[in-house]
């Protein structure tokens, strides 16, 4: 395997700084990730759940209520 070689100081300062800082937006994006995979959160999922009893109230059919095989 080729070995690329560079001249950046892991051990400086500013590399240290703005390691860090990239950490921590990775961080973040992890808990916006989490919420996503989650359905949103519990706001939205809520919502979505809501949106589909609606649905069934006014007999309409939706992707929530609808059953495999079935036309609309």
């Amino acid at each position: 395997m080729t070995v690329l070689r560079t001249s950046v100081d892991t051990g400086a300062a500013d590399f240290q700084r703005k390691r860090e800082a990239m950490l921590a937006l990775i961080g973040q994006l992890d808990e916006v990730l989490e919420d996503v995979r989650a359905g949103g959160g519990e706001r939205y999922t809520q919502r979505h759940r809501g949106a589909a009893s609606c649905c069934r109230a006014s007999g309409w059919r939706c992707c929530s209520t609808a059953t495999a095989g079935s036309s609309s």
